[in-house]
């Protein structure tokens, strides 16, 4: 709750906000072989709290939840959707009592983006090799944290890496 984040951070600085909560949730979701009742739906609701504050992360949310059904986790996977779901209802609830339609917002962020080719044709798309000269503006810390990030676990890729590529991979 840094002050000029709260100040500055309307609609189209809502990343922070929500990779503030994606960072939180993927750790909770995490740790969830130790603790899993309690800190499964944390993350879960968490999650929930990062699409709220900007939708673009439900990519991020559904890579979470393949994560979990590939590792065959079974109990924290149930309970991250519960945590989920109390915040997804939470947005239903308020767009009921603001816009008059639960949902509203969501539905047309996806219709937005997704369905009717406006974002596209009104912002313009590049190239995928068009960002290639971007890598080299990552911090120096970014490299050896994404080499670590790719590296497999007994049970297979992390949770964080696995989330990051479908991320990387949906924007593309």
């Amino acid at each position: 709750l840094y002050g000029p984040l709260i100040h500055f951070a309307g609609r189209t600085m809502g990343e922070s906000f929500s990779a503030a909560f994606l960072v939180l949730a993927l750790e909770r979701i995490d740790a969830a072989r130790e603790k899993p009742w309690q800190v499964a739906a944390l993350g879960g609701a968490l999650l929930g709290c990062a699409v709220v504050t900007r939708y673009g992360s439900a990519v991020v949310v559904l890579a979470a939840l393949l994560w979990l059904l590939a590792t065959r986790s079974w109990k924290p996977l149930l309970l991250t959707v519960l945590g989920g779901l109390g915040v997804a209802l939470a947005l239903g609830a308020l767009d009921l009592a603001t816009w008059g339609a639960p949902f509203h917002s969501l539905r047309k962020y996806v219709e937005f983006n997704l369905t009717s080719g406006q974002a596209a044709a009104q912002f313009g798309s590049e190239p995928w090799w068009f960002y290639l000269p971007l890598l080299g503006w990552l911090v120096l810390w970014a490299w050896p944290a994404l080499v670590l990030g790719l590296m497999r676990r007994a049970e297979g890729v992390s949770l964080f890496a696995f989330c990051g590529l479908a991320y990387v991979i949906a924007i593309s």
